[in-house]
């Protein structure tokens, strides 16, 4: 076909192909996604091992040795690094392109399982992660101001968080710093052992009286009720009046042998921002969202005073929109003043 002749002889036609093309490129172009990075797979798994209490040279002797030793054997493995701190080991396996990392977890995740016979009684389960873009947040927050860290922490977890969550495309919320409140038992070994009591039998009553537990359904001609056994702790005197029964039979209420109170966690991470007490908020995106159309939802639900009630929040409480994964820019959102 000689395209000069039908240009000539069909202008008009000519002329609706090129506009239709033109149009379609413009829409195209305006929906198509834009991110920092192509959404790939790395092919690394790094396993993590917390060994409370133990320095970094106990955890490379008792810990990231047998754990290399076990995965080297691994087929397609590159290079192992391993960082043993206190209290915690890190070891990441590196393995080739090309190599299906899945399948690769899942045999990193058996020789771990073999291994774990030859590690002190006292670690917490291992935890084996792959890295993966979505790992990096999309934008990061601080909430401050002048309170204390654990009322900081209450905010974020009892208003900001909820709804930051509820934004379309947002996998999940992440927060650094502040303390969590916690109720502590404290035992007293004599009253223990004068009530004829173990630490089991106290930690198995605790766990058996704390629990709400489904019981089924009533139905009517009408509707179907769901039935429950409520028996979750509501406030610290239900569990001082735990009951827990001794060899002799006899009933001893928790509150005898323990002192328990409402207290805060041990502090593990801080965060300050401009010299005062701070909470970091890491948003992170669902795997294939697009990480500029999440980050322009989440500013929208920010700027916008009345989608985060804050009526209740006392003068010099602020958001600070930090890093943004996006636009690179750091920016005030919006002050509380």
């Amino acid at each position: 076909m000689n395209i000069a002749k039908l240009a000539i002889e069909r202008p008009i036609f000519v002329v609706m192909i090129i506009v239709s093309l033109v149009t379609l490129g413009i829409i195209g172009y305006n929906n198509m996604g834009v991110d920092l990075l192509p959404d790939v797979e790395y092919p690394t798994i790094t396993v993590i091992i917390i060994y409370p209490g133990a320095s970094a040279e106990e955890m490379e002797n008792l810990i990231t040795k047998p754990v290399e030793d076990a995965l080297g054997t691994l087929s397609g493995l590159d290079s192992i690094i391993s960082t043993s701190k206190e209290n915690v080991a890190y070891i990441t396996a590196k393995f080739g392109l090309g190599t299906d990392i899945k399948y690769a977890e899942m045999k990193i995740k058996e020789k771990v399982d073999l291994v774990k016979t030859k590690l002190p009684d006292g670690i917490e389960e291992p935890k084996i992660t792959r890295f993966s873009l979505t790992d990096i947040p999309v934008i990061a927050l601080t909430l401050q101001g002048k309170k204390d860290l654990a009322a900081l922490r209450d905010i974020v977890e009892d208003t900001v968080k909820p709804e930051l969550e509820k934004i379309s495309g947002v996998g999940k919320v992440e927060i650094w710093g502040g303390r969590q409140r916690a109720v502590i038992v404290s035992i007293n070994k004599s009253l223990l052992a004068a009530r004829a009591i173990t630490l089991n039998q106290i930690v198995e009553s605790i766990k058996k009286e704390n629990l709400n537990i489904p019981s089924g359904s009533l139905k009517t001609n009408s509707k179907s009720i769901i039935v429950r056994v409520k028996g979750q702790f509501d406030d610290i005197e239900e569990i001082k009046n735990i009951p827990i029964r001794n060899y002799t039979g006899d009933i001893v209420r928790l509150k005898d042998i323990a002192d328990v109170k409402f207290t805060l966690k041990d502090e593990e991470t801080r965060a300050r921002a401009e010299g005062e007490n701070a909470i970091r908020i890491g948003i992170y995106k669902q795997s294939g969202e697009n990480t500029v159309a999440v980050a322009k939802r989440v500013k929208a639900k920010l700027k916008n005073n009345e989608t985060i009630d804050l009526s209740n929040l006392e003068m010099g409480l602020y958001l600070i929109h930090i890093y943004n994964n996006a636009f690179s820019t750091t920016e005030r959102l919006w002050v509380n003043k």
